[in-house]
């Protein structure tokens, strides 16, 4: 159902695969999430920084690393409003 819905909201496959897997995962660099999703690092962090852009991702600074994570489970609610 949530894919569904990711779908109707406009995500391509591999921004719902991202998508799912920060919600399975919590907040992580690009390179796990490249690895989790089986995609390369590079096209990752690109659909990272879209997904991010639309107020789906939160982007978090560690050390000077980036860190992506669902901000939270109303972000896409009040996106869809």
């Amino acid at each position: 159902m949530l894919s569904q819905f990711l779908t109707d909201f406009g995500l391509t496959a591999k921004e719902q695969k991202i998508y799912l897997a920060l919600i399975e995962l919590g907040v992580q660099p690009a390179s796990v999430i490249a690895k989790h999703c089986k995609l390369d690092r590079v096209t990752t962090y690109k659909h990272l920084k879209k997904l991010s852009a639309q107020g789906l991702l939160k982007t978090y600074y560690t050390h000077a690393i980036q860190h992506f994570g669902v901000e939270d489970a109303d972000a896409l609610q009040r996106l869809l409003e």
